[in-house]
């Protein structure tokens, strides 16, 4: 994995985290690609996630903010969906 230099389309509240990735497919358009993310915790901004996403957890737990400030907690072993210009934070 190569650490990351950048933390969109988080914008990050307080040390920016340690955040690596491993892109294992990415198609000709740039539209669609996978592959492995991993990140030291952080806090960001509520806003309108700019992507598609499916995330499987593979450790740890996030707690995903939506717009109106309710908490969903994800934990290992599951996997959620967030749709392009679903307004949240992590």
């Amino acid at each position: 994995m190569t650490v990351m230099d950048v933390t969109h389309p988080f914008v990050i509240y307080g040390n920016k985290p340690v955040q690596k990735d491993y892109y294992c497919y990415e198609d000709t358009t740039g539209q669609f690609f996978s592959g492995t993310w991993d990140s030291e915790p952080f806090t960001s901004q509520i806003k309108l996630f700019p992507c598609n996403e499916l995330v499987y957890l593979l450790e740890c737990s996030i707690t995903l903010i939506d717009e109106d400030g309710g908490e969903h907690f994800v934990k290992a072993g599951d996997a959620f969906f967030v749709p392009q210009g679903t307004i949240c934070g992590w």
